[in-house]
């Protein structure tokens, strides 16, 4: 099995168990749709420290774990899909480079006349990516389903939303299994959620078995790769944390 570094995963696991006043809270979805000059915690691309601390202004003695979560969603505290991948490769490379780099350094140029998007990317580039721009030239390529590694990404909903791949179980050059990270709104208990997509012989995503955890009424992960499915599948993106792991 090829999985991410015990430090990335650590750090994806902290949005699933936030630490808030005693209890492990799941990060909800949170999406901003307002401008992109926000803080990013206020915008749906906050690290969980960022999260757990914004929350702690609000917090109550005797509150309970239910109440914690409506109150991330009144107060529009959580993460999109674009900023859970957003925060985990910056993360990573801060690492990598012993915090010489982030992943701001490696993101596209945005033209000057785009001008709010240009200095949000200047100076909130968490706040300027979407999951299009995550799963498109130049910033990543498409590639096959052999060549996947922990840490690619799969485009779904036309590139309206972004998977981020945790490990990948191979035998031989067959892909069995990989498994997934994402957040989502669809969901009654939305926010970052796991899954798995396992594959028959055809080693094809539309012929695959989409597993969502924990299970709903609906997958809305296998839905969303069905939606604008021609232009989804598998992403690399051009980062030195593959370098030395092809």
């Amino acid at each position: 099995m090829n999985t991410l570094p015990e430090y990335v995963k650590t750090f994806i696991d902290n949005y699933f168990e936030l630490n808030i006043a005693g209890y492990k809270i799941k990060c909800p979805y949170y999406i901003n749709e307002i401008g992109v000059l926000r803080p990013p915690v206020l915008a749906g691309k906050g690290t969980p420290q960022d999260i757990q601390y914004e929350v702690s202004k609000y917090i109550w003695d005797d509150i309970t774990e239910e109440e914690i979560w409506d109150l991330m969603v009144q107060k529009n505290i959580g993460i999109d899909c674009s900023g859970f991948v957003y925060n985990i490769y910056d993360y990573w490379i801060k690492v990598q480079s012993n915090g010489v780099e982030s992943l701001g350094d490696y993101l596209p140029q945005v033209p000057f006349w785009n001008i709010r998007k240009y200095f949000s990317r200047l100076f909130k580039p968490q706040n300027s990516v979407s999951a299009d721009e995550f799963t498109s030239p130049p910033f990543s390529k498409s590639i096959s389903i052999n060549e996947v590694l922990p840490g690619d990404l799969i485009r779904t909903r036309g590139g309206r939303h972004v998977l981020f791949v945790v490990e990948v179980s191979k035998y031989d050059n067959f892909v069995e299994k990989i498994s997934f990270v994402h957040s989502a709104r669809e969901y009654k208990r939305h926010g970052v959620r796991r899954g798995e997509i396992i594959f028959d012989k055809t080693q094809s995503l539309k012929s695959a078995n989409w597993i969502d955890i924990p299970k709903e009424d609906e997958n809305y992960v296998y839905k969303g790769f069905r939606e604008s499915i021609n232009s989804n599948g598998f992403f690399r993106p051009n980062l030195p944390i593959f370098c030395d792991r092809c």
